[in-house]
């Protein structure tokens, strides 16, 4: 691997890291939220329900199948 090519996977992943609060934060939404109530086997992310996308989907976010 290129120096270029890890130095930007570094970059990549410390803007993705997140403070402990941050990432507790969607656990804390699924225990609390009433948008779940009576709803189950969804997965959560970003404190909210995420959204279905194909399984070849180049998306961060979302749940494949």
């Amino acid at each position: 691997m290129a120096k270029e090519e890890l130095e930007t996977l570094i970059q990549r992943a410390a803007y993705r890291m997140k403070s402990p609060e941050q990432g507790a934060a969607t656990t804390l939404w699924c225990a609390v939220s009433h948008q779940l109530d009576a709803r189950g086997g969804v997965y959560c992310v970003y404190c909210n329900i995420a959204v279905p996308v194909p399984a070849n989907s180049e998306e961060t976010r979302g749940v494949r199948p």
